[in-house]
C-alpha cells in the first residue's frame, strides 16, 4: 500500500509551472537559433568576400608582372580587373560561390542565377579564351554571353536541366 506524501500531490503543480517556464523559454530559443543561423551566414560571406580579394591581389600581381616583363601599360587590363572583381563583391551577397582549383590557381565561380555562373579566372589571360565545357549533362550547351582576359558569364540551357557544377577548359591560342 502507498500513502502519497505532501510532494507527492504537488506533482502536477510542478509539471504546469515546468511546461508554463518550457513555453516561455521557447521563443528565446528561437531567437537564439535564428542569430546563430546569421552570424554562420556572415562568417560564410567573410570567408567568400576574404577569397575575392585575395582573387584580387593575385590578379594584380599578374597585372603587374607583365607590365614589369613587357614595359607596356597594361591600363585597359587594370580597369577590366577591377570591375570584374568590384562585380564579383557585388554578386556574392547572398550567391552559391565555389572555387575550382586549376593549375594556374584557383578559379572563382558564381551562380548568379539558375545555370547562370560568372567565372573568374586566378590570372588574366593573353586574349579572351575559347571556352570548352566539360562535366555537364548529355543535351546541356554553355553559352557564353560575355568573355574576358579576366573571366566569362555561361547561361547553361534547357533551364529545365539544373546545372550546379562543371568543368572548363580555357584556350588563349592565337
Amino acid at each position: 500500500y502507498f500513502w502519497p506524501s505532501a510532494a507527492d500531490q504537488n506533482v502536477p503543480e510542478e509539471a504546469a509551472r515546468l511546461a508554463e517556464s518550457v513555453d516561455q523559454v521557447g521563443p528565446l530559443v528561437e531567437v537564439i537559433r535564428q542569430q546563430q543561423d546569421k552570424l554562420a551566414l556572415q562568417d560564410q560571406a567573410q570567408a567568400v568576400s576574404d577569397r575575392i580579394l585575395h582573387q584580387y591581389d593575385q590578379l594584380e600581381i599578374a597585372i603587374n608582372a607583365f607590365r614589369d616583363r613587357t614595359g607596356t601599360d597594361v591600363s585597359a587590363d587594370e580597369l577590366t580587373a577591377l570591375k570584374q572583381m568590384r562585380d564579383d563583391l557585388r554578386l556574392t551577397l547572398q550567391r552559391d560561390v565555389q572555387m575550382l582549383s586549376t593549375p594556374d590557381g584557383d578559379v572563382l565561380i558564381i551562380q548568379i542565377g539558375p545555370n547562370l555562373f560568372r567565372v573568374t579566372f586566378a590570372v588574366p589571360m593573353r586574349i579572351a579564351p575559347d571556352i570548352q565545357f566539360v562535366g555537364i549533362a548529355s543535351g546541356v550547351t554553355g553559352n557564353v554571353t560575355e568573355k574576358t582576359k579576366v573571366g566569362f558569364t555561361v547561361l547553361f540551357s534547357p533551364l529545365s536541366t539544373p546545372v550546379t557544377g562543371f568543368g572548363f577548359t580555357a584556350s588563349a591560342e592565337l
